[in-house]
């Protein structure tokens, strides 16, 4: 499905007025790659990407996120920690808490599997700060299993988390239950971006699936609708069209609302069956 999603947004980047989608469709299949297990595909497309030496764009961030995974799923961790230090000034920023909060866990994962222990121990409290209070699993998930290992060595290691209130250590917990869940296939509401949204206490019920709506999508919801089919995140939405993070966030809960599902892979799977994509 993700597949087919990816075709056609493509075919939407050949339009002339949906052309912007171009700068974000390569990253968008290095992240599917990744997903497939296609590490070489993934590798291919890291090794022709260049960072500007001056001020970086939307699409860089993206890029860069996704590079580095590239480098774990290759076990270069050395290499990674050395982009991201290298990079540092520009990952590395309080006016931007999505790009803050997912540098600061590759740079985590980097530190730990490089066993540079103590700086990673620097780390840690500052990125658990930022996530715990909102209840973030997405940013720590797409980092996979190294992730899951550094999590897990924090949690066993009194020199790591002697320091720590108790709610962190469940906070970590709970962490590396989800890492448990995905493993097994077990679904979970959650945000596909590389910032997710606020876990919900209880999912919402979701209605019938039918197959027309009271209120039909606007012209705007279905170009989203097309993003998310093709796993681009709430940032990656709003470089693409052009438009607020807020106003992608109200346009995902529009479309959630309409085609009532609990999360945006049930709206995908939602807006199949009835033939919205």
């Amino acid at each position: 499905m993700a597949q087919l999603a990816l075709r056609e947004v493509a075919q939407l980047a050949q339009r002339e007025r949906f052309a912007f989608f171009t700068s974000v469709l390569p990253t968008m299949r290095a992240r599917w790659w990744l997903a497939q297990g296609q590490i070489r595909e993934a590798a291919d497309w890291a090794a022709g990407i260049v960072f500007p030496q001056g001020a970086w764009d939307g699409g860089s961030y993206g890029a860069f996120q996704v590079m580095i995974r590239v480098y774990f799923a290759e076990h270069s961790f050395r290499e990674a920690l050395e982009l991201l230090e290298r990079w540092i000034g520009h990952l590395d920023r309080p006016a931007n808490i999505a790009i803050t909060i997912t540098f600061l866990a590759q740079y985590l994962v980097a530190l730990y599997q490089t066993d540079k222990s103590e700086q990673a121990h620097a780390i840690a409290p500052r990125l658990f700060a930022l996530t715990e209070s909102e209840g973030y699993l997405r940013v720590y998930l797409d980092e996979g299993e190294p992730m899951r290992q550094a999590l897990l060595a924090w949690l066993i290691s009194d020199s790591w988390q002697h320091q720590q209130a108790s709610s962190t250590r469940d906070y970590v917990s709970q962490l590396l239950a989800a890492f448990e869940d995905e493993e097994q296939g077990m679904s979970r509401p959650l945000e596909a971006a590389p910032l997710p949204e606020p876990a919900p206490s209880a999912a919402p019920q979701v209605s019938p699936v039918s197959s027309t709506m009271d209120t039909p999508l606007t012209h705007r919801e279905q170009e989203v609708l097309r993003l998310l089919a093709a796993g681009a995140s709430n940032q990656e939405i709003a470089q693409t069209l052009v438009i607020s993070l807020a106003t992608v966030k109200k346009h995902v809960s529009n479309l959630l609302g309409k085609l009532g599902a609990a999360s945006r892979t049930q709206a995908v799977a939602q807006a199949r069956v009835r033939s919205l994509l």
